[in-house]
């Protein structure tokens, strides 16, 4: 059950972002498929733009930044931190799941990375917040692997920039690879992460 009415309206509103073009979507089809009047939804936001940028903030950008995400404890080990970090992925995906449950396409990864793409066209900015946001996430990685060749749990010698940049790129990569065949599995995800930390 969402909490709030805003909740609802942009959890049913991020559905259809997933299944439209972010572009070509009116607010008429946003009070069809949701069931929300213009003056609700105008009470959260000033007009269109504002509205669907609110609603792709929520829904994509808050739940992708890695501090919410990711529940880091200072002095984690790395392998405790891969672990955390997967434990996000798999509660992020749940969320979305819930969100749209039976509107989404056969894909949902598919229809996740087209709307990634489209904030860029569409939402300039937020396409900088967004990579903002990958570079904090390449930051917290780089932390954790610096306490982690401190510790002697990898080899000092790694260049930990390259090493932070490939895991968040198997994250990155793994799902692009779900998004054109089958669907996102964590279980696979895991595996290659927890292969590469094992040669580091």
């Amino acid at each position: 059950m969402r909490e709030n009415k805003k909740d609802e309206l942009f959890a049913r509103t991020f559905t259809l972002l997933l299944t439209n073009n972010s572009g070509d979507l009116t607010l008429e089809e946003v009070e069809k498929a949701t069931g929300f009047t213009r003056g609700a939804i105008f009470y959260y936001a000033k007009n269109k733009f504002d509205f669907f940028r609110q609603v792709i903030i929520s829904e994509v950008l808050e739940k992708q930044d890695i501090h919410r995400k990711v529940n880091y404890t200072e002095g984690m080990t790395l392998k405790e931190f891969i672990q955390a970090y997967l434990n996000g992925v798999v509660s992020t995906k749940a969320y979305y799941m819930d969100s749209v449950s039976s509107s989404l396409p056969d894909n949902p990864t598919h229809a996740y990375l087209l709307l990634i793409l489209q904030i860029k066209r569409y939402y300039p900015d937020l396409g900088e917040l967004y990579y903002t946001i990958m570079q904090d996430e390449i930051a917290l990685w780089k932390k954790v692997l610096t306490d982690a060749a401190a510790h002697g749990e990898i080899a000092s010698r790694q260049d930990l920039d390259t090493v932070a940049a490939t895991f968040q790129s198997l994250f990155y990569g793994y799902a692009f690879h779900a998004s054109i065949g089958k669907e996102f599995d964590p279980a696979a995800l895991e595996a290659q992460m927890m292969g590469y930390y094992k040669s580091l």
